[in-house]
């Protein structure tokens, strides 16, 4: 079973740079792991990119209104591969959780047809992971040897903010295209996902949910029903 201490989900995204030593040994994309150093990381505040800053600022601000948390957000130096992943460490004052994108995945996936909508879901998904980790109901989705109960229920909680944020189908079709590319059939392996279908279906029933169901609580305890489940 995995821990919940010092627990991080790295999973898709771009970022903000602050500290001056490179990422080493970086978990790729999305991945658990109890004794994983943040400070391996270079980090940023900002981008670069004021456009983009920006944009990002407005989504996470909804993500935050949505899921109901209050992470710390940083961009990292992820040259060495496309990352992203939340982090139970609280690393700015009056923060709870730390979620850290990188710059490289960012750039690679708004070059792609994917999109903003692509961005969109990634800060959902780790927002997701950071409502987990101080949730009552984490014990529910570790007792797996994967991780991929609680990569699915992000999955379904970012489809849940796709509704309950007024995006279109159209633009969580985007990010579906995004998901299922990422999905993997390595299912012995601690960090699997889930397969491209699963990740897919997951997200458009959270999506679903947000219309049949009476609130965030209600639509959480549907996804994990639904991921524990299959």
């Amino acid at each position: 079973m995995l821990s919940r201490r010092s627990i991080i989900c790295g999973c898709i995204c771009s970022a903000v740079f602050l500290n001056s030593r490179p990422a080493e040994a970086a978990p790729k994309y999305c991945s658990l792991s109890a004794n994983f150093d943040v400070t391996t990381f270079r980090r940023y505040s900002r981008s670069g990119d004021q456009r983009l800053d920006r944009s990002l600022i407005a989504e996470l601000r909804k993500v935050n209104r949505v899921l109901g948390i209050r992470p710390g957000y940083q961009y990292i130096d992820d040259s060495e591969s496309p990352n992203a992943f939340a982090h139970t460490s609280t690393i700015i004052a009056n923060t709870k959780g730390s979620i850290f994108f990188g710059l490289n995945l960012f750039r690679s996936e708004l070059n792609s047809r994917y999109g903003g909508a692509a961005i969109a879901g990634i800060a959902a998904h780790e927002g997701a992971h950071i409502m987990q980790f101080f949730s009552d109901f984490i014990g529910e989705l570790q007792q797996r040897q994967t991780a991929r109960d609680m990569e699915l229920h992000a999955d379904f909680l970012a489809g849940y903010f796709f509704a309950a944020s007024n995006r279109t189908k159209r633009s969580l079709d985007s990010f579906g295209k995004s998901l299922f590319d990422k999905g993997d059939y390595d299912f012995n392996n601690e960090g699997h996902h889930g397969t491209p279908d699963q990740r897919l279906e997951a997200m458009n029933l959270g999506y679903n949910s947000y219309s049949q169901t009476n609130g965030l609580n209600e639509a959480v305890r549907r996804g994990i029903e639904y991921v524990t489940s299959i």
